[in-house]
């Protein structure tokens, strides 16, 4: 017996960019594991498709635990990879992906038992590395733990010691993974608990909540046994005021205590008061009376619809193991007989496991279109294997995988595009002229389209036409006459509908006229009779298949047609249905418009798990305008047919009611009694609902599957109203919750919650534009307009769609006219709406941190808020998480910075201004350049003004007045900036000399390119918290000493008079001090000592700067920054904290001796002069990054002995450099080497192996000889236009070797590479080496030469059937410019490569089959149709059009087959792309391997009369630079029968291609753009000085320098990403080749 499974449903999900999940491995596994109080770890293989969908989950999870405090780290072994088969084997990993729990460092491990999603395994992890068991303070303690959902066992102690306490810990983390556990001093917090005791017991609750046990034994397997038997019993659910209730109870009793001893437990529950168990169980009340048991592993045992006689024997056939598992499972089919049998799970052991015969069964799903591309295939097969018995052909439906459920929701029958609305099937006349003409006319009237059969000749057999007319239907109606039966015509029809029925879902309404139902489904009557004419003279198979399709259809409730005069009355009602029916089939068009509504639903679908069936509460949280309503509405769209109650809450629906109870106080009776009786009315469909209690929602819905939206939600009375629990709703009922404040969803325990977030740029483009315009892109003339507008509606899609609409039709030159009004001012609806957002703020502080911020701090930190308004009253931390909450603020989670959209930003404005609409000096805030440029000039700003915030660019020239600030008496806010280059700025700000007054009150001066000396001598600053001034004229900024205490940031950036270094004695608070550019400032005081606070210090370019000073400790300075400070002779020890030092062009010629560097994190000295850094050995433990690169005179790198932790070193363009010192050996965590452009480097250390580093690039070191031996586990090599000689045999000890590059490489004449060994490697280039002439990939191949001397390759026979189709080693060879290489040998040595880059202006001679075009035809051979697979190499001459930006880029090159026959049938194949990389100016040659699989496709291929296959060639270029100019292609066979070459099969080469990596197969990485971008991407920084006139920000340098866990998983992962946009893995390959439809005209 023979048994195929076929599977088609795959997905792979997105790759996240940075990873926060542990790579662990043979190496490293056990140190890391025995070090970890709790770590879970996946085994995982990277070809898995699950293992693929669990990627971003398992990421994001581990993202969320390492936040924790402490962090829970999440890890993961690639068990494909054989060094870590020993890891695999020791725990016993039988699949992929598998979770282990691993705790107390491997001491105890345990299988990870929940689910696969982020949420769910941070939920699991959680409950997991917490406490086994929760002590229970409190009633709250006990209501929060003893759920109606869950299995609790609780301890009662005396005290919490002692044996018996022990042992129940003992116990509690040995289940807590299957029940909850809580311990308590005192009974009565818990549930039943009034009651005394004398000695500690154990409480048993059940999900159930009128249930519980208790027990004394405190053995450790006492209770387990304990606990196990009694929380599953076997259950009888009657209905206790039943007639047979006595019965059932003596019976029960009976029963009970003759199998107690058996182990079993019984429990007796009363259907109508044990809601929790039914709930718990699944069970529906036409079920009762049952009995139901669930042994330990989950299966259960039931027995529905019981008489009380039946109690005993079904018991002890459940004792003997007669009674069969209950299993959900589809119906099995009424009828079955179709070629292609359906399996489902009742039948599935009969059907294919104990069936004799041999078995294709295909698992597949309804939404998959390829498998509805298959069911053709599979039909045809099965109707041509009828008469073999011994063949079953078969299919079962797979269940959706997580994360494909919305798209399983979306139905065939919703989304299959119908011709024809309704079909109707009928017979006879009579019913035509009469009561089917009425129908087709009212079907007519409501503009549904029917299908009319006038035009087709009846006969006995339904033709093709007929038939797509009903699969192309949404609803078939069958009028039922008592002639209908008389038509073998009909009852094929009838035959076809049910068919589409269950395949299709086709909506079926029977209409039975002048006929009763039951003649029909029993064939009976006049019906019956006229039935019995038509079966003569038929088969059995045909008689029984319209017998049960008869049966089946008048079983469905349906029309009955009665008194004449009722016929029109039944007609619209009929009518009616149908149109109803459609508008719930027809998916809806409303959000089609609405770009990215995709990527919304498959996020949401995460969140939703529609597959599991607990009841489940999300939220959908963002600004107001951002379109939640939106998403939300395509959302229930899509969802609400799979639900059995289904209703959108809207805002207006909610408004109603608490418009009528407005003066009710806010936790009014009467009004959630209304809200809840709206909600069920429109829930339910029923009008005029009265309810009397708050239990209703509860009772009428607790055993209803219900779909809930509640829009716009912001007061949690209606969230308490109507879905304040869970409990209240049936299994697998979904409620979103649609809000703009989080901290309602996180108040009612609404974990799972969906941000929307702005759109991205491209996509609000296309939104305003499909507004502005019906289209997706700006028509000519508009680009740049509508830009503009997407920048001034900040993307926001409220304001896209308003703007789009107020400009739609309107033409450029009125757009010109209306944008200044756009710029300068907010549309007065897009005002209103988001205005509506800051009146609802409940605090007042709130509201005055909403105006701050739109005013003065948007983009400011969180912590720089907080010390500016530090003595405003105001309670700023608070409000900023509650404007977070209410979506007005975003925070970054890097910077802190607090960012309000800009639409935001111009609503509080609006506020602010409104305040005083014609006197701008009475308002908090000045934020518009006329209205301040008003007030400073007329001098009337009042001590309301608060703060100023002015872009200089807004205004034209103005001569401030002496008194211009001196009625602001409360300013605390002034900035003045610019948002253009300051060089290129004219002063547009002039101030008298006389000038000498700004506010004392100011906490914040920030005025770019200040005009005066020194600061105005009337102006202690003593509040003050920052002083930006970048590009100042000051040359001092004050004389003597200024109380500084508040001061934290001064930036005086570019301040180049500046000669005088300000007495900060007194600002003892400082943090930040940035004076680069300060071009004439010569030293730096000793008073600078008093700054202990003094973290950040950039003097950056301060070229004149001669001193620092010395024997001082700056105790808090970690980052120091003296770029440029070239007169700068002695570096002082400033501090011993330093971690970030950066002394790029320093002339410092010695280093003090007392420098303390044990806390240096990075060390960038860029283009030092001197010839080494110090002398001795300096405690390094904490360096990761040392960058001395264009330090030309480096001739001594120290001593690194004590740098164990170093990651990066750069030594680039080191020109004295000869060799690297000893201490190297010490550098384990070494991942990078840089020594490219050390031209005087000849030796490299050779005795040691550096396991850690991975990336070495000694590019242009021209006097290298020695191929370098460092480390075997190098991935990227780079030794370009260097001396070397050969490429060595031991290079294959590199097995980790991926890209290997030695272009230019001119003494190069000898290459070895045993590619079989070298599993990973994936490119490997050899252009323009000029002197190459012998290469070498195997052991089994021979050199390839010269012209002159030609060496034959021995290669597999090409055409032989035994090799699998990828088994070639997946290697990119670049040969351009290799002249004296025999190009014919390398072309046909690529058999054994993955693809070559040869130089070419033509298709080479090599190649039989050549065009200068993009297709050929080529004829074919019988033979080949019994290989396996049609093969041949292809080639692709590719022209670069026109020279294009330097920058490298890829092209994909695909290939198309199609086997055409004498007789029109044909096969298509689409090849997988392949992917090079791109030549900027010459003509290259592509040259790969394609193989189209034949067998296993289709097996009678051979049988078919294919005489000759097309093939297009097509070229993928997303910049259009290229074009395919010629191509060509060898079949296999030419290579058979070819003179030239000894092409022997006598080698067997199976143990070579069993040893390839399937994992590698397919991903393909171009690491050009890498190595050729290198010189401005590298390790260092590439200062940017650009934003230093801004407000510091300290995480700059930090940014460049992230190399926090360089390992090679991280290199994996972006192998990952780059093959994917080149090409699926080999794995994916196999799959879609395996799903191409074969097409063939009979």
């Amino acid at each position: 017996m023979w048994f195929y499974v076929l599977s088609f449903c795959l997905a792979v999900s997105p790759i996240v960019a940075k990873e926060f999940v542990l790579t662990l491995g043979s190496g490293n596994f056990s140190a890391v594991v025995s070090r970890q109080k709790f770590i879970v770890v996946e085994f995982y293989a990277p070809w898995c498709g699950h293992c693929k969908t669990l990627y971003a989950e398992y990421e994001k999870a581990a993202s969320i635990l390492s936040r924790l405090d402490p962090p829970i780290p999440l890890a993961k072994v690639d068990s494909s990879n054989e060094v870590n088969i020993g890891i695999t084997s020791q725990y016993e990993i039988k699949a992929f992906p598998t979770l282990k729990v691993f705790k107390d460092g491997g001491k105890v491990i345990q299988d990870y038992k929940g689910s696969l999603d982020a949420q769910g395994i941070v939920d699991y992890v959680k409950k997991l590395s917490g406490p086994a068991s929760l002590e229970i303070k409190s009633t709250e303690d006990a209501s929060h733990l003893i759920g109606n959902k869950k299995i609790v066992v609780v301890g009662v102690f005396h005290e919490l010691a002692g044996e018996e306490f022990e042992n129940f810990m003992v116990l509690a983390e040995k289940l807590r993974s299957k029940y909850e556990f809580g311990h308590t001093l005192d009974v009565k917090l818990l549930p039943l608990g009034e009651y005394s005791y004398t000695r500690p017991f154990l409480m048993l609750f059940k999900p159930f909540d009128e249930l519980f046990v208790d027990f004394k034994d405190f053995k450790v397997d006492a209770m387990e046994n304990f606990i196990e038997e009694a929380s599953i019993p076997a259950m009888l659910f009657m209905n206790s005021s039943g007639e047979l209730a006595d019965t059932f109870r003596s019976n029960f009793r009976k029963v009970a205590e003759q199998y107690r001893r058996d182990g079993i437990s019984f429990l007796l529950g009363d259907a109508e008061n044990t809601e929790g168990a039914f709930q718990y169980y699944g069970l529906r009340s036409d079920q009762v009376p049952l009995i139901i048991i669930q042994k330990k592993d989950g299966e259960k045992y039931m027995k529905p619809n019981l008489e009380p006689d039946q109690l005993a024997a079904w018991v002890n056939n459940f004792k003997d193991g007669k009674v069969s598992a209950f299993k959900k499972s589809e119906p099995i089919p009424t009828e079955n007989n179709e070629a292609v049998k359906v399996v489902v799970g009742e039948n599935f052991e009969d059907t294919i496991l104990n069936s004799p015969k041999n078995v294709l069964l295909e698992f597949y799903a309804p939404w998959c279109g390829k498998c509805k591309k298959l069911a053709s295939i599979l039909d045809k097969i099965a109707l041509s294997l009828k008469t073999d018995t011994n063949v079953v052909i078969a299919k079962m439906i797979v269940p959706s995988k997580k994360n494909k459920s919305l798209m399983a929701y979306s139905s065939s029958s919703s989304s299959r595009n119908s011709g024809y609305d309704v079909f109707t099937s009928f017979s006879g006349e009579d019913v035509r002229v009469t009561f089917l003409t009425h129908f087709l006319k009212e079907l007519d009237r409501k503009m549904i389209i029917a299908f009319k059969d006038n035009e087709i000749e009846r006969g006995h057999s339904i033709g093709p036409k007929l038939i797509k007319a009903i699969e192309d239907s949404r609803i078939a109606v069958i009028v039922f006459s008592k002639n209908y039966s008389s038509s073998s015509w009909c009852l094929n029809e009838l035959l076809e509908i049910v068919k589409c029925k269950k395949q299709l879902e086709q909506i079926v309404i029977p209409i039975f006229y002048n006929l009763d139902p039951s003649d029909v489904r029993k064939q009976e009557g006049e019906f019956g009779e006229s039935f019995e004419k038509t079966c003569k003279n038929r088969t059995k198979d045909e008689i029984q298949r319209w017998r049960e399709a008869l049966t089946n259809v008048a079983n469905i409730a349906g029309y009955r047609t009665g008194k004449p005069n009722d016929e029109a009355k039944l007609v619209e009602e009929i009518a009616n249905n149908v149109l109803d029916k459609l508008m719930k089939l027809t998916p809806s068009k409303d959000f089609d418009e609405f770009f990215g509504i995709e990527e919304h639903i498959k996020e949401l679908s995460v969140l939703l798990c529609l597959e599991s069936q607990e009841v489940r509460m999300v939220g959908i949280w963002g600004a107001t305008g951002i379109g939640k309503t939106t998403i939300a509405r395509a959302l229930f769209n899509r969802l609400y047919r799979h639900f059995q109650g289904r209703v959108f809450i809207d805002r207006a629906f909610i408004s109603k009611s608490m418009d009528i109870y407005s003066r009710a106080n806010p936790d009014d009776y009467n009004l959630k009694l209304h809200l809840q009786e709206k909600f069920l009315s429109k829930l339910l469909d029923k009008k005029n609902l009265e309810i009397n209690d708050l239990d209703a929602v509860k009772e009428r819905l607790k055993h209803m599957k219900v779909l809930i939206f509640i829009d716009d939600l912001d007061d949690q009375v209606v969230l308490e109203a109507l879905a304040c629990q869970t409990q209240w709703f049936g299994y697998g009922s979904r409620i979103i919750v649609i809000t703009k404040d989080k901290h309602l969803l996180r108040a009612y325990g609404i974990d799972h919650i969906y941000e929307v977030l702005l759109p991205s740029k491209d996509l609000a483009i296309k939104m305003f534009c499909r507004s502005a315009f019906r289209q997706n892109s700006p028509p000519n003339g508009f680009i740049e307009l509508s830009y503009e507008v997407v920048q001034r509606a900040g993307s926001l899609p409220l304001g896209l769609n308003i703007l789009g609409s107020y400009l739609r039709g309107r033409n450029k030159e009125v757009w010109m006219e209306m944008m200044p009004g756009l710029r300068n001012k907010l549309d007065g609806k897009i005002e209103k709406t988001l205005r509506v957002s800051y009146d609802g703020l409940d605090s007042k502080d709130d509201q005055t941190i909403f105006r701050h911020i739109a005013c003065i701090f948007n983009f400011e930190t969180c912590s720089d808020i907080k010390k500016l308004l530090a003595d405003s009253g105001l309670n700023v931390t608070n409000s900023l998480i509650n404007l977070v909450d209410k979506s007005l603020i975003r925070i970054k989670p890097k910077q802190k910075t607090v960012e309000m959209h800009c639409l935001l930003q111009e609503t509080g404005r609006e506020i602010v201004r409104a305040q005083s609409v014609d006197d701008p000096g009475k308002r908090e805030f000045l934020v518009d350049g006329k209205d301040i440029y008003d007030v400073l000039d007329d001098c009337c700003g009042t001590k309301k003004v608060l703060g100023i915030s002015l872009d200089i660019d807004e205004i034209d020239e103005l001569h401030l007045h002496v008194d211009a600030f001196k009625g602001m008496r409360n300013l605390r806010f002034l900035k003045l900036y610019t948002n253009t280059k300051i060089s290129e700025k004219e002063d547009k700000l002039l101030l008298p000399k006389e000038f000498n007054y700004l506010p004392n009150t100011l906490r914040l001066l920030s005025w770019q390119r200040f005009p005066m000396r020194c600061m105005p001598s009337e102006f202690f600053p003593k509040y003050l918290v920052k002083l930006i001034m970048p590009g100042s004229k000051l040359e001092k900024l004050w004389e003597g000493v200024m109380p500084l205490q508040c001061l934290k940031t001064i930036n005086l950036f570019g301040s180049q008079n500046l000669k005088e270094f300000p007495d900060l004695s007194l600002a003892t608070s400082l943090e930040t001090l940035s004076l680069g550019y300060c071009l004439s400032l010569v030293e730096v005081p000793s008073t600078i000592g008093y700054l202990n606070k003094l973290t950040y210090l950039n003097m950056l370019g301060c070229h004149n700067l001669e001193t620092l000073p010395a024997d001082i400790n700056l105790k808090s300075l970690s980052h120091l920054i003296l770029n440029g400070c070239s007169r700068l002779k002695i570096f002082p020890a400033l501090s011993t904290n330093i971690s970030e030092l950066t002394l790029n062009l320093l002339a410092v010629e010695k280093f003090p001796s007392n420098l303390h560097l044990e806390n240096l994190v990075y060390l960038i000295i860029q283009g030092m002069t001197s010839v080494k850094l110090w002398d001795g050995v300096k405690v390094l433990t904490s360096l990761k990054t040392m960058d001395l690169r264009d330090s030309k005179n480096l001739k001594e790198i120290p001593d690194l002995t004590m740098a164990s932790n170093l990651l990066i070193l750069n030594l680039r363009e080191c020109l004295s450099l000869v060799e690297l010192p000893s201490s190297i050996r010490n550098l384990h965590n070494l991942t990078e080497l840089d020594m490219s452009g050390c031209t005087n480097l000849e030796t490299f250390p050779n005795d040691v192996n550096l396991q850690s580093l991975k990336r070495i690039n000694l590019a242009r070191c021209t006097r290298l000889k020695i191929f370098p031996d460092i480390s075997t586990n190098i991935l990227e090599l780079d030794l370009s236009q260097t001396a070397i000689e050969e490429v060595p045999w031991w290079i294959e000890n590199f097995s980790r070797l991926k890209h290997l590059l030695m272009g230019k490489c001119n003494m190069l004449e000898h290459v070895f590479l045993n590619i079989s060994k070298l599993k990973h490697l994936k490119s490997v280039d050899f252009s323009d080496c000029g002197r190459l002439t012998k290469a070498r990939w195997n052991d089994y191949l021979s050199p390839v030469g010269t012209e002159e001397d030609i060496y034959k390759l021995q290669v597999p026979d090409e055409a032989s059937t035994s090799l699998p189709i990828n088994c070639v080693q997946q290697v990119e060879l670049i040969f351009i410019n290799c002249y004296k290489l025999n190009q014919e040998a390398l072309i046909r040595q690529q058999l054994l490569l993955k693809k070559m880059i040869l130089l070419g202006e033509e298709v080479p001679l090599y190649f039989t089959h050549r065009t200068i075009g993009s297709s050929m035809v080529i004829p074919l051979l019988n033979t080949l149709f019994s290989q396996q697979c049609f093969r041949f190499k292809a080639c692709a001459v590719v022209d670069p059009k026109f020279l294009f930006p330097a920058r490298r880029h890829q092209i994909n090159i695909q290939v198309c087959c199609r086997l055409k026959g004498t007789c029109g049938n044909y096969f298509d194949y689409t090849d997988q792309p392949h992917c090079f990389s791109a030549s900027k100016t010459d003509n290259y040659v592509y040259i790969f391997d394609c193989c189209f699989p034949l067998k296993e496709v289709n097996a009678p291929l051979a049988e078919l009369d294919y005489d000759h296959v097309d093939i297009q060639f097509h070229l993928y270029d997303n910049y259009n630079h290229h074009k395919l100019k010629g191509c060509g292609i060898r079949l296999i066979e030419d290579d058979e029968s070819s003179d030239d070459d000894d092409l022997s099969s006598e080698t067997d080469y199976s143990d070579e291609y069993e040893e390839t990596d399937d994992s590698d197969l397919g991903n393909e990485t171009d690491y050009s753009e890498e190595y050729e971008d290198r010189d401005s991407s590298d390790l260092g920084i590439e200062t940017d000085y650009s934003e230093e006139y801004e407000d510091h920000d300290r995480s700059d340098l930090g940014d460049e320098y992230d190399y926090s866990e360089d390992n090679e998983d991280n290199d994996l992962g972006l192998e990952t990403d780059r093959s994917e946009e080149c090409q699926d893995s080999d794995v994916e390959t196999k799959r879609k080749r395996s799903s191409k439809r074969m097409r063939v005209n009979f």
